[in-house]
Formats: C-alpha cells, sequence, structure tokens
C-alpha cells in the first residue's frame, strides 16, 4: 500500500511538472495580438453599455498556472520521497502537507477563475481568496479533530465558505455572460469567451468534490487514510489538468483584442470609455 501511494503521488508530480513546462511554452508560442482577454462586471453597466471595461494579461494569467503547477509538483515529489515528515503524518490520519498546498495552489486557480469569469473588483477577488484559503486551512483542523463537535462545526463553515465564494463568481459570470455594448463602437459587445462557461461548471464540480470526500472521511472515520489521501491525490491532478488545459486552449484559440473597436478606422475612444487593465 506504502508503494501504490508513493506512485501515485510521483504520477501526480510528474503530471503537474508537464503542465508547467506546457504553460511555459505556451508563453512562448502564442502571437501578441492574444495577449489580452476582455471581461466586464456588474459594476461596470450603465444602462445595458459599459462606462469601463477591464482586461487581463493572459500572460500574467499563464504566469499563475506555472506557479500553482509547480507548487503542486513540488509538494508531490516531497510525498514520494517521504520529505517533511510525511510519512509520520499519514500514520497520525492527518496530512497537514496537503492542506499547505491547497491553501496555496486552490487560491491561486480561484484567482484564475475570478479574472477569466467578470470578477475583476479587488475587493471581491481578495475576499474569495481569503475565503478559499480559510475552507483550506479548516479541512486541516477537521481531520486534526475527526470524532469531535470541532470537525462537525469546521466541516459546516467550510462548505459555507464553498458555497459563498463560488456564489460571488458565478453570479458575476451570469451578469457578464449577458454582454455589454460599447459606446460608439456599433454592433461590437463585451463577454467573458466562451471556453469560460465550461472552466466554471467543472471547476465547481471539482472543488466540491474535495468536500464531499471530507464529508466521507467525516461519517466513515475508520476508512484507510492510505485512501482517502490517493483520492484527494487524484482530485488534485484532475481539478488542476482541467483548469490549465481549458486555459491554454482559451488563451491559443479564444482570445480577443483588447480593444473592440480597434479595427475601425477613425475611431476615437469616447472620453467617458475608461480601459481598466486589471493586471
Amino acid at each position: 500500500m506504502i508503494k501504490m501511494r508513493y506512485n501515485t503521488n510521483l504520477v501526480v508530480a510528474i503530471i503537474q511538472t508537464l503542465l508547467c513546462i506546457a504553460s511555459i511554452v505556451v508563453i512562448s508560442l502564442k502571437s501578441s495580438d492574444k495577449n489580452n482577454l476582455l471581461i466586464s462586471s456588474r459594476t461596470l453597466q450603465v444602462n445595458n453599455s459599459i462606462t469601463t471595461y477591464g482586461s487581463y494579461d493572459s500572460n500574467t494569467i499563464i504566469g499563475l498556472l506555472i506557479a500553482f503547477t509547480a507548487v503542486t509538483a513540488f509538494f508531490h515529489y516531497s510525498y514520494t520521497f517521504g520529505w517533511f515528515g510525511y510519512n509520520k503524518m499519514i500514520q497520525r490520519k492527518n496530512n497537514s502537507l496537503r492542506w499547505i498546498e491547497y491553501s496555496i495552489t486552490a487560491t491561486i486557480m480561484i484567482i484564475v477563475i475570478c479574472f477569466c469569469s467578470g470578477t475583476v473588483e479587488l475587493n471581491a477577488q481578495v475576499l474569495i481568496a481569503v475565503m478559499i484559503a480559510s475552507c483550506m486551512i479548516l479541512g486541516d483542523v477537521v481531520e486534526k479533530t475527526l470524532g469531535t463537535r470541532v470537525a462537525t462545526i469546521c466541516t459546516i463553515v467550510g462548505w459555507l465558505l464553498l458555497i459563498g465564494a463560488w456564489s460571488i463568481i458565478i453570479k458575476n459570470y451570469e451578469f457578464a455572460a449577458h454582454g455589454f455594448d460599447v459606446p460608439n463602437c456599433p454592433d461590437k459587445e463585451i463577454k467573458p469567451p466562451s471556453f469560460v462557461a465550461y472552466l466554471v461548471i467543472i471547476l465547481v464540480l471539482f472543488y466540491s468534490s474535495f468536500g464531499f470526500v471530507q464529508l466521507y472521511q467525516l461519517f466513515r472515520p475508520k476508512t484507510s487514510y492510505k485512501k482517502i489521501d490517493n483520492t484527494y491525490a487524484y482530485l488534485s491532478a484532475l481539478s488542476k489538468t482541467a483548469l490549465v488545459v481549458i486555459i491554454l486552449y482559451g488563451v491559443l484559440a479564444r482570445s480577443q483584442k483588447l480593444d473592440p473597436c480597434l479595427e475601425q478606422e477613425n475611431y476615437e475612444l469616447d472620453s467617458s470609455i475608461v480601459n481598466v487593465p486589471i493586471l
């Protein structure tokens, strides 16, 4: 069983290393006109038109992909080789290293999703990041206190934080997805790229799946912790692979120019319209 666990973590580490390398390659291969993607949000709407619109630099987004895949690979290599007391943690049925990893990677992932889906307000992004990081920390507390009332309360609070964070993202995406007309730019519209819908749906399911695994662990505390740890490893690999693949595809195939009216001759940007680069 120990050997199987090591192999699982090694496979995850290799997959994340390859994704990290792929993200680096994409930065060098993509064309300059696919450097920015337009987004819009609730605060940018005025009478079904916009007075400002936001954009994010896809190089920065890919940089975040590189960051969390590198962090994930590092932690899974450490699990493979038993660094930082990993084997003792498995014996104690509490892998604190995993929750430290998730508090970093899950937070970066949710910020990437915010940028793509229309949650462009800095205050909302900070709030969501804190909520997700807190949710991961509570996961560690639950494992440390299984069988007690504390574990039950932390599980409930964790789910509330998760639901609250995704509710903000989904509501903003739903609003942004309707699209906004651009003043002085006929027949042009700003809305999130089509790939974002798949990104949101898939990542909601994956984020929730981690919570369901811990619910199972809460109600079946005698379940082999090795199996629980392996399940988390599989979900981690799948969720991060899905995010990276969808984002890279979106950047390479579905990106838009920064200014939707850029190709129009003699177009003068109205003084009431201000481009707000998010990053």
